[in-house]
């Protein structure tokens, strides 16, 4: 198991962070996964290349890197295309006799190996039983889904990604545009247009957007997807999802919503939407030690057995089986711990939203989209664990965030309150762009744990007596 966060206590370490300054870098032990490779991971590297550098076949190796150069000491020849296949089946041509008379030599190295089978026991019904389990979270009284219509993934990023495997389904070439309804992760946008070649066309996600969208579609514009967020991240807000669906049908792309913030026990979402992409990672485990993702499928949205189909046709089970493990038992209580977090931050959204510090508090109750939230919130469920603030200067925010005694890095969804610096962890080098669509630099935003009320009060009123003084300087 490893953590999927990392504790940088100030703003100043932040900022460090964010320009991945050497000194703060060589005291990490531990990071956000998919931006720091774990020490465990490094030391394995380290000792798969001492092992390979002795066995028999690194002259091989050697040889064949050595053919390669030749082929560049043509005189005048300064680069040259390689034929990947070409020379991959010269290099097994060359090595079948070599290395079968390399094993029967030597064989005996290959004792010194200890061998692990995978998975272990438990593993396959922890599979069945994460998939039950989010299944039977979605499920609503006419829209009840199976566990097959939930495929599970080691990350939400990969979740994310492997929906490229349904949007091609309505993408030609010709249509490669996916719309982003909303402010959404930043990390989203990169996976579809970097690694995918979708161009991405964002919009703010207010009611006005909502309209320029439709007009858009009706002069023309073709879409392959819409990917959205409810609500989104960081600022809260609430798109109507009705109405993009409406759309979806109308114009035939595929509608895609990220519940990770708001979650299948708070929001239903997927009734009204063709695909729910979630970062179990976050809330679904809470413990922050086991990354996982998911990609369900609405049994009524349009499509569903295609879909479905061409998911599992390409399907990989590349979830490492301990994981797997870990994951179903850090959810057995995701809903008790859902209501709790969600109850806990809609306290504590009241309590800043009263201090003159602060300028705004971005949470789904008390916003402007309050009514759009509550269209889709289930009967006696909350509004989130996550809330962002906004404060009246950027010393009252650095203040408040270095004096506020929880846990601070980047990620959410933990079963702890957790802070941080959130423009400066996803946007440092974009930050007017970022600004363009309200998340202003000095943004400090938490994602609320399951902590006693007390303990909780007490932390940010701590922080905002710093903020306060800091107002006053």
């Amino acid at each position: 198991m490893d953590a999927a966060s990392v504790y940088i206590p100030t703003w100043e370490d932040t900022v460090a962070w964010a320009r991945r300054d050497p000194e703060l870098i060589a005291q990490l032990k531990t990071g956000y996964p998919r931006f720091f490779v774990p020490l465990a991971v490094n030391e394995l590297a380290e000792r798969l290349l001492t092992w390979t550098s002795s066995l028999p076949w690194r002259f091989l190796a050697t040889e064949f890197r050595d053919e390669l150069r030749q082929s560049l000491k043509e005189r005048g020849r300064s680069a040259m295309l390689i034929t990947a296949r070409h020379h991959a089946k010269d290099l097994q041509r060359y090595l079948e006799k070599q290395l079968t008379r390399a094993f029967s030599e030597n064989g005996s190295d290959l004792n010194e190996i200890s061998v692990v089978v995978y998975p272990p026991q438990g593993a396959k019904e922890a599979k069945v039983a994460i998939q039950q389990r989010v299944a039977d979270s979605f499920s609503t009284q006419d829209n009840k889904l199976k566990k097959s219509d939930v495929l599970s993934y080691p990350t939400g990023m990969s979740a994310i990604s492997r929906i490229h495997d349904i949007i091609s389904l309505y993408a030609t070439t010709t249509t490669r545009t996916i719309a982003i309804f909303g402010f959404l992760y930043v990390d989203t946008i990169k996976v579809l247009s970097r690694i995918h070649g979708y161009e991405c066309k964002i919009y703010s996600g207010t009611q006005s957007d909502l309209e320029t969208l439709e007009e858009d579609l009706a002069a023309g514009l073709e879409l392959c997807a819409l990917f959205t967020e409810f609500p989104g991240n960081p600022l809260l807000g609430s798109v109507d999802l009705e109405r993009i669906k409406s759309l979806s049908d109308e114009f035939c792309f595929l509608f895609v919503v990220d519940d990770t913030v708001g979650t299948s026990v708070n929001v239903d979402v997927i009734s009204h939407c063709d695909v729910v992409c979630t970062s179990l990672t976050k809330m679904f485990s809470g413990g922050c030690n086991v990354m996982g993702g998911s990609v369900t499928l609405s049994p009524k949205g349009r499509g569903h057995w295609d879909m479905k189909r061409r998911l599992n046709d390409r399907y990989f089970n590349t979830y490492f089986p301990l994981d797997m493990i870990v994951m179903e038992k850090n959810s057995t209580d995701f809903e008790e711990r859902v209501m709790e977090a969600s109850q806990n931050a809609g306290h504590l959204a009241d309590t800043l939203r009263k201090h003159s510090s602060v300028g705004q508090v971005y949470y789904p109750k008390g916003s402007q989209t309050q009514q759009l939230y509550e269209k889709y919130k289930r009967p006696g469920k909350g509004y989130g664990y996550l809330l962002s603030i906004r404060f009246n200067t950027p010393a009252a925010a650095i203040a408040f965030h270095d004096a506020l005694d929880v846990a601070k890095g980047p990620s959410l969804g933990t079963n702890f309150t957790l802070g941080c610096a959130y423009t400066l962890f996803a946007h440092y080098h974009e930050l007017e762009w970022a600004e363009r669509y309200g998340v202003v630099e000095h943004l400090v935003r938490i994602s609320v744990g399951i902590e006693n009320e007390r303990f909780l009060d007490e932390v940010v009123k701590t922080a905002l007596e710093a903020a306060e003084r800091a107002t006053r300087k």
